[in-house]
């Protein structure tokens, strides 16, 4: 699998320097999309593992990240159920001193997590469950409020962050960077990234240009384009049956050209999701080889995964197809860095498919340049 690294020759630039940190140390990983943050996290944890093998865990934030990570987990010498959501390792940490939390009928996750949260930080005020492993290893720190991560640091002795502020599209506080730069010694940001294609990023550093101290992608990109030139593609406006055909049509090709990567199809809200999935599942060329990322049976071994963007943060895919996107709109503050986000999951391909105008934000990072040479008798009358 592409997206693991199997070799010590595929470290580049500064990403030695974070293997070299002891494993008795913070550690604060910053870095943009496809910088290897999540590979060097692992291989830290597998260090740890083949020199002392403690019970640690990596703790994600969504169970689909998990599921993606332990596709990898064959490159690595700790079992994958080390791998676990936040929720499960505070459910454990919680059962193991007989201070579980049953969930309550209608209650959302959201509700449930916070209850979890709430038992978690008064076991460990009350001095119990302190230090509980020797070491976690978070990934999407950028999705934790500082309370949160502050929990973590009580429940081990040492902890590995991972983040990138861009990518912040859950509901957590600011002040990200300052909690990692206070409690971790050292902090090292990668600068150097090898997943996504150039024109992709030219695309992602349009949408996030002087925001979020944003450095151009572009300039420091080491993807190879001359061995696999990357492709960003914007269809006009069309109903959301048209779009799913579209993108059933370029998933039938990208399969034949690609047949050893993971595909995605992007969707900002479920209800859009459910009507592309009921379309798609059994369309000719893709039955059997789609699966939905929502549904209970979800089967990450196939090799198409519809999935929502915000589920799809930390995941990776050789070609992206993000169709329903002017809903991404509907995310308000959160609306440049989930689109951020699903943008940067592309390697080689992006596909964007909308109904209505796209916030302005995006169509204007998705316009390919300027016109030179405008005339004046263009600027009146009616859109081109």
């Amino acid at each position: 699998m592409s997206e693991w690294w199997v070799d010590e020759s595929q470290l580049k630039g500064n990403q030695s320097d974070v293997l070299d940190v002891e494993l008795d140390r913070d550690l604060g990983i910053f870095g943009p999309p496809g910088s290897g943050k999540t590979n060097l996290m692992m291989l830290r944890a597998n260090h740890l593992h083949i020199a002392e093998n403690p019970e640690f865990y990596v703790v994600t934030y969504t169970a689909l990240l998990a599921q993606f990570m332990r596709r990898g987990a064959s490159q690595y010498a700790f079992p994958v159920n080390k791998i676990i959501t936040q929720t499960k390792l505070f459910e454990t940490v919680l059962g193991d001193h007989g201070k579980s939390i049953p969930r309550i009928q209608g209650e959302t996750f959201i509700q449930y997590q916070d209850r979890l949260f709430e038992a978690m930080t008064s076991l460990l005020d009350s001095g119990k469950g302190l230090q509980s492993f020797p070491a976690l290893f978070i990934d999407e720190g950028q999705d934790y409020s500082p309370k949160q991560l502050q929990v973590f640091k009580k429940l081990s002795k040492n902890i590995t962050i991972a983040a990138d502020v861009r990518q912040g599209i859950y509901a957590a506080e600011d002040g990200l960077q300052d909690y990692i730069h206070k409690y971790c010694d050292p902090v090292i940001t990668l600068i150097h990234h090898f997943r996504t294609g150039r024109n992709i990023l030219k695309v992602a550093d349009k949408i996030m240009d002087g925001k979020f101290d944003h450095v151009s992608m572009v300039d420091t990109s080491q993807y190879p384009e001359d061995t696999n030139k990357s492709t960003v593609d914007v269809e006009d406006p069309c109903s959301l049956e048209e779009q799913t055909d579209k993108a059933i049509s370029r998933l039938v090709k990208q399969l034949m050209f690609f047949p050893e990567d993971l595909l995605g199809v992007l969707i900002p809200r479920t209800a859009e999701l459910d009507l592309v999935w009921e379309r798609m599942k059994n369309a000719p060329g893709l039955s059997g080889k789609v699966t939905n990322t929502r549904n209970i049976d979800f089967d990450p071994s196939k090799p198409i995964w519809i999935s929502t963007i915000h589920a799809a943060k930390g995941l990776e895919f050789r070609c992206v197809h993000i169709l329903s996107a002017e809903n991404i709109s509907r995310f308000n503050e959160k609306a440049r860095r989930l689109a951020f986000t699903g943008v940067t999951r592309a390697k080689t391909s992006l596909a964007i498919y909308h109904h209505t105008e796209l916030l302005p934000f995006l169509a204007a990072a998705l316009k390919p340049g300027k016109v030179e040479g405008v005339k004046r008798h263009q600027l009146f009358g009616q859109k081109p």
